[in-house]
C-alpha cells in the first residue's frame, strides 16, 4: 500500500511538477539578494574610501566576505538577464538597456531564479527594479516566479515622483514618451507619490519580513533604485538632511550622492533589524551588489567613483563591471575575508541554488557553482569570463587567466573620454571625516551579525580587511586607448588600472582569444530587437506605463 501511494505521488509531481517540492538535505536557507543600482566601486566605506560612510554596508562585509575580484555586464539590462538566467547576453540575446517603450523582454524560453526557488518551496518577491520587459504580461515579475512584486517594470524613475521618461524620441511625437511607475502587481501605487523611492522600497521589504512564515525559506530580491540617478532636471535627489550631513563635501552634486549612498545604507540597516527581529539571521543568506559602475559622464550621470578603475558604466573598461560585491551567512565557514577569486554575475543561480541543499538540475547555463569557494575558502572554479560578444556592433571583451581582451567601440554610442580615468577630482579635492571604528561597531548591523560571528576580535581586524579590500595603482591620467581597430590586451592581475597594452608584445595570446571569440560567435543566439513601439505612449493608459499588448 505505502508503494502503491508512493508511485501515486509520484505520478502527480510529474503532472504538475510545479507543486513538488524537489529532495533537500536540510530547511533551505533565507536568500535576501540586494541588487543596487549604479554603485561606483569606491562609493563603499569599506573599499578604503573614508568620503561617504557606509557603517551598515561595511558590517555585512566585515562579517561576511568581500568579493574583490566579482564582475557584472556593462549595463542593467544584461546584468539582470544575467543573473536571473545564469547565461551570458550573447547566449540569451540582451546586450543593451531596455526602454520603457521597447517591445521585448527577456525570452520567455529562459527559466529564471524565482522559478527554480518556487520548485522547492520559497516565498518569491521582488521589491523594486524589473527592466527585463513588460509589453505582454507574460514578460512580467508575476508570470515569472514572483509571487509578488512592489516596484517598477522601467529602468529607472525620479526618486519622489516615481516617473520615468522615455529618452527615445518615436516620431511622429514631438517630445519623449513619460509616464508613472510604480506598481503592487499590477495596480499603480499612486498613494505613495511623493513619497523617498529608497525609503518607499525599505518600509516594502521590511514589511514582508515581518509577515513572512520563518518556517517558509524566503527569496527577497530587493532591487533598488538608488543610486541611478532620475530624470531629467532631477538627477540626484535625497532629503535635504541627509544632504546636509555632508557639507564637507565641496561639489554640489557629489555631494547630493554621498546623501543617496547614506540613505541606502540606512536601509540595509534596517532589513538586517527586520531580519535579526524576526529570528531569521541564523539562516540567512545575504548578498548586497551593484549591477554595474557608475556613470560619469552622460544623460543619467551620478557622480559616483569608480576609482581607481578606468572607464564608467556602458563600457568594456574595469569601471563598467567592477562594482561594489559581497556576501554574508552564518552558513559560510571562513568568512571575515576579502576573496580575489574570480567570479561573474552568472554565477549567482547555480551558487544560490546549490546552497539552498536542494537537488536541482540546471541545464545549459554559463555560471558556475562557487559556493564551496565562497564557504570554505576555496580557489575559484573559473579561469575566465565573458563581459561581452556582441557581433551585430562588433564588440568584444574576455578574461581568461590573468589577460584581458578588448575590441570594439566601449559601446556603440561612446565618447573616447569614457575610456579615461572619471570623476577622479571630485574624490581627491575633498575633505573627508576619518574613518570612524565606533559608528561601525555600534550601528545596528554590526550588533545583529556579531551574534553569529566566528571571531570575536573582528573589530581589531577591520583596518586589514579594509586595506585588503582597497586597490591602488599608479595612475598615468594621460595615458589613452583606441581599441577599436586593433585589439588591446591588459595583465589585469599587475595592471588593473588598464594602462599597458601589451597586444603587440603577446601576439600569440591575442590570436587565442580570437579563436575563442568566433566560437562564441558561432554558438551565440541574435539580440533581441529594440523596436520602440510608438503604442507603449503612457498617455493611452491613464498617464502610466502599462502593458500594452495582449
Amino acid at each position: 500500500m505505502c508503494t502503491l501511494r508512493l508511485q501515486v505521488f509520484l505520478l502527480l509531481c510529474a503532472a504538475v511538477a510545479i507543486v513538488c517540492p524537489l529532495k533537500c538535505t536540510n530547511k533551505p536557507p533565507h536568500i535576501i539578494y540586494i541588487l543596487v543600482d549604479d554603485m561606483g566601486w569606491n562609493d563603499v566605506s569599506f573599499h578604503g574610501s573614508n568620503q561617504i560612510p557606509t557603517p551598515n554596508i561595511d558590517s555585512l562585509a566585515y562579517h561576511g566576505i568581500i568579493l574583490n575580484r566579482h564582475y557584472t555586464q556593462p549595463l542593467c539590462t544584461p546584468s539582470r538577464s544575467s543573473l536571473m538566467t545564469g547565461r551570458y547576453p550573447v547566449n540569451v540575446g540582451i546586450h543593451y538597456a531596455l526602454a520603457a517603450s521597447d517591445r521585448t523582454g527577456l525570452p520567455l524560453s529562459e527559466k529564471i531564479l524565482p522559478q527554480y526557488l518556487k520548485d522547492i518551496g520559497y516565498a518569491t518577491h521582488l521589491v523594486g527594479k524589473w527592466h527585463l520587459g513588460f509589453y505582454k504580461k507574460e514578460f512580467t515579475p508575476m508570470e515569472r516566479g514572483f509571487d509578488t512584486h512592489f516596484g517598477y517594470w522601467s529602468g529607472a524613475v525620479s526618486y519622489y515622483d516615481h516617473i520615468n521618461e522615455d529618452l527615445t524620441l518615436i516620431p511622429p511625437n514631438r517630445y519623449p514618451f513619460s509616464g508613472h511607475d510604480l506598481r503592487r502587481n499590477y495596480s499603480s501605487a499612486w498613494d505613495v507619490v511623493g513619497q523617498y523611492a529608497t525609503d518607499v522600497f525599505t518600509d516594502e521589504a521590511v514589511h514582508l519580513i515581518d509577515n513572512h512564515p520563518s518556517h517558509k525559506p524566503l527569496f527577497l530580491y530587493l532591487a533598488h533604485l538608488a543610486v541611478h540617478a532620475g530624470n531629467q532636471g532631477k538627477l540626484l535627489e535625497a532629503p535635504q538632511d541627509e544632504i546636509n550631513r555632508f557639507s564637507y563635501i565641496s561639489d554640489p552634486n557629489r555631494k547630493s550622492y554621498a546623501a543617496m549612498v547614506s540613505k541606502l545604507d540606512k536601509s540595509i540597516g534596517l532589513v538586517i533589524d527586520a531580519l535579526d527581529r524576526k529570528d531569521m539571521l541564523k539562516d540567512s543568506i545575504v548578498v548586497f551588489l551593484s549591477d554595474n559602475g557608475a556613470p560619469n559622464i552622460g544623460i543619467y550621470n551620478n557622480w559616483g567613483s569608480n576609482y581607481p578603475w578606468r572607464g564608467q558604466k556602458a563600457t568594456l573598461w574595469e569601471g563598467a563591471v567592477r562594482a561594489p560585491a559581497l556576501i554574508w551567512s552564518p552558513l559560510i565557514n571562513y568568512p571575515s575575508r576579502v576573496s580575489y577569486e574570480l567570479m561573474h554575475i552568472t554565477d549567482w543561480l547555480p551558487t544560490l541554488m546549490s546552497a539552498t541543499g536542494c537537488d536541482v538540475q540546471l541545464k545549459n547555463i554559463d555560471g558556475a557553482d562557487q559556493w564551496h569557494t565562497i564557504s570554505f575558502g576555496y580557489p575559484s572554479v573559473r579561469n575566465g569570463l565573458v563581459v561581452d560578444v556582441d557581433k551585430e556592433n562588433d564588440m568584444y571583451a574576455l578574461l581568461v587567466n590573468n589577460f584581458k581582451y578588448i575590441k570594439g567601440p566601449l559601446f556603440k554610442w561612446s565618447k573616447p573620454e569614457e575610456g579615461t580615468f572619471l570623476n577622479f577630482d571630485i574624490i581627491r579635492s575633498s575633505e573627508a571625516p576619518e574613518y570612524k571604528m565606533e559608528d561601525l561597531v555600534q550601528s545596528s548591523t554590526w550588533q545583529a551579525l556579531q551574534k553569529y560571528s566566528k571571531n570575536p576580535y573582528l573589530q581589531y581586524r577591520i583596518e586589514e580587511l579594509r586595506q585588503g579590500a582597497s586597490v591602488t595603482c599608479n595612475h598615468d591620467f594621460d595615458r589613452t586607448f583606441n581599441c577599436t581597430t586593433e585589439p588591446c590586451l591588459f595583465n589585469i592581475q599587475t595592471d588593473p588600472c588598464e594602462q599597458n597594452n601589451l597586444a603587440a608584445v603577446f601576439p600569440s595570446v591575442v590570436q587565442q582569444f580570437e579563436e575563442l571569440i568566433n566560437l562564441h560567435k558561432k554558438t551565440g543566439v541574435p539580440n533581441v530587437s529594440l523596436y520602440k513601439d510608438p503604442a507603449s505612449n503612457p498617455k493611452y493608459f491613464n498617464g502610466t506605463w502599462d502593458i500594452w499588448m495582449q
